[in-house]
């Protein structure tokens, strides 16, 4: 599998906005306006991250705030 570098396309791999709204505790709107942002919140990052990392996607980590690694 590629490395994920967009928002659009971390958010699909994770099982769509719905699931990730589920994930973190935010309606699907939320989701939708940070991929039209292109700028994940602070509070939607730890819940994507652990779902990333328990399905094994491997993402870019500044979609996250995180440094390259």
């Amino acid at each position: 599998m590629d490395q994920v570098s967009d928002i659009k396309t971390f958010v699909k791999a994770l099982g769509g906005a719905k699931k990730v709204a589920a994930l973190a505790g935010v309606q699907p709107g939320a989701v939708y306006m940070a991929m039209w942002r292109g700028v994940i919140p602070h509070r939607m990052r730890l819940p994507m991250f652990v779902e990333a990392k328990a399905k094994k996607i491997i993402f870019d980590p500044t979609l996250l705030g995180l440094e390259d690694a």
